[in-house]
């Protein structure tokens, strides 16, 4: 999936990027506001009447002091009310609703999917 979305986007003639799970890299690149990441991770849901075991999000940013991480998700329902918990069996990872289409997770899921190999983020490839 990710290595798709890769295709697509230096389809375009944009920059070229590189496939990473290398949490620190991530990490590096969301404190130094580098700009959004697309990022690919388990997430058993139902979207659209389909099951989906994978499924990509955005990340915005990283608020170390609140200990979250935020991302766009394109499959977010645009109603549900700020501060909604989400998550659950079939319904994704455990998350927050922080704004229409914005979500945010705890650092301490993000990085797991990380340390399990299972998260995989589109990062610039670096001069």
């Amino acid at each position: 999936m990710i290595e798709e979305t890769r295709r697509l986007y230096e389809g375009t003639g944009a920059d070229r990027l590189t496939v990473s799970s290398d949490l620190r890299k991530v990490v590096d690149r969301l404190m130094a506001n580098q700009g959004e990441i697309p990022l690919e991770l388990p997430w058993e849901e139902v979207q659209e009447g389909a099951r989906v075991s994978r499924h990509q999000v955005v990340l915005t940013r990283l608020d170390g002091e609140a200990g979250r991480v935020y991302f766009y998700n394109p499959a977010a329902a645009d109603d549900d009310e700020p501060g909604t918990e989400l998550g659950g069996p079939m319904a994704g990872p455990p998350r927050r609703t922080e704004g229409p289409r914005v979500e945010s997770m705890a650092f301490e899921d993000f990085a797991r999917y990380f340390a399990e190999g299972h998260a995989y983020a589109l990062l610039r490839q670096q001069e």
